[in-house]
């Protein structure tokens, strides 16, 4: 069978919200900025005007697309991912809604409680395009999507509930009925999707906390779901979610999914990087990893605009420029076929990628368990300039 590739741009948890007089900025993207305000989606498009091979099939942003329920910020940052989406000429632009976008705390008018009711008169229409596909959302709390031949996409709105109990808005939900209605969905679609996305905005199963905190924010029967639609594909599920402003990435063979969470598009928090990521899945079932794929990866920060940039060493940042997922082979293995390829001498990693396919499909964790294995082997890597693997070679 021939392979299929996909390409995405991803990006998430955008905050956007409208400036006022004596009030701090809450992320750097103010509605309608002037000249001397930060401007991530500007930059991020300068960039892309230099650089075609960002161009990609999807753009996805999974959620909180302004701050608090400010729909002068909605309006403004869903009017900058339609321009993004016809600048990276994908051919849809697949979002959801996070709990930020909802009026979760009915703050607004509390004689008319309404959470979702801005955003469904928003123009241009959110999430989709389409009357069926958007209504269908608002209603069931999820739609099926494809988008592109051989692509299926679950849109789930995993804030779906918030508004109603007093501590919803502190976590997200999908309820045992909204599993049982996307099962059915799946089940009676004829057609066969090499490629399956599941994208949200909470988070399936539980991360890591803050700190020492325990994390209470993920989607509530999120397993429940990824156990139900997992065993009715061939190939692993790709869910693709926002919220914790960071970088996360689990890889499984046994249910298979690979779950990628996008860290913060704007936010001025301290400790993790703003990304953009762009993701390239390949899927190959006669191949070594029948799903695998690359994330590159580009960090803001003011005055610096977009750049490649690697994360600090024993920090949590953000991705680095580049890593991947999809090898589920020991390091050792990659060790010995690196020290047999580099001999006495030196190789670049982009040279070695070539003939050492793994290397490309390496997640984050991965790639530090393999510096420490070839540290061992007193093999050293040097890094370029913008923080990729640069040379590689035995140490005198």
């Amino acid at each position: 069978m021939t392979e299929r590739r996909l390409k995405i741009g991803l990006l998430s948890d955008l905050h956007a919200f409208k400036p006022e007089n004596g009030k701090p900025s809450i992320s750097h993207l103010p509605a309608n900025p002037v000249g001397s305000n930060p401007d991530p989606f500007g930059d991020l498009e300068n960039i892309i005007a230099s650089d075609p091979s960002l161009k990609c099939d999807l753009l996805i942003c999974p959620g909180d697309i302004c701050d608090r329920a400010d729909y002068h910020g909605f309006d403004y940052a869903w009017k900058r991912l339609n321009a993004l989406k016809a600048r990276l000429e994908a051919k849809a632009l697949i979002a959801t809604c996070g709990n930020h976008d909802l009026d979760s705390r009915i703050t607004f008018d509390p004689d008319d409680p309404d959470p979702k009711g801005a955003l469904q008169t928003i123009t241009p229409q959110f999430p989709f395009d389409d009357d069926g596909d958007t209504n269908h959302y608002w209603a069931k709390n999820f739609v099926v999507l494809t988008p592109l031949d051989g692509v299926r996409v679950v849109v789930l709105n995993t804030s779906a509930f918030h508004g109603s109990k007093t501590d919803e808005q502190q976590h997200g939900r999908v309820s045992r009925r909204t599993i049982e209605a996307i099962v059915k969905k799946l089940k009676d679609d004829p057609h066969s999707y090499r490629i399956n996305l599941l994208v949200c905005h909470h988070h399936l199963r539980p991360l890591r906390g803050y700190g020492t905190t325990t994390d209470t924010e993920f989607v509530k029967k999120g397993g429940e779901l990824l156990e139900a639609i997992c065993p009715l594909t061939d190939l692993p599920w790709i869910v693709l979610h926002g919220h914790r402003h960071q970088h996360n990435i689990e890889f499984s063979t046994s249910p298979g999914y690979l779950i990628v969470g996008a860290s913060s598009f704007s936010m001025p928090n301290s400790g993790y990087l703003n990304q953009y990521h762009s993701l390239e899945i390949c899927v190959d079932s006669g191949s070594s990893y029948p799903l695998a794929g690359t994330i590159s990866t580009l960090s803001w920060a003011t005055g610096q605009g977009w750049h490649q940039r690697r994360a600090h060493p024993g920090t949590d940042e953000g991705f680095p420029p580049l890593c991947g997922f999809g090898y589920s082979g020991s390091m050792e293995n990659l060790c010995i076929q690196i020290e047999t390829s580099i001999g006495d001498t030196y190789k670049f990693w982009n040279e070695l990628a070539q003939d050492i396919s793994g290397l490309r499909f390496l997640t984050p964790i991965s790639q530090d368990k393999l510096l420490r294995e070839l540290g061992k082997r007193r093999i050293s890597v040097q890094f370029d300039s913008n923080g990729n693997f640069g040379q590689v070679g035995k140490n005198k």
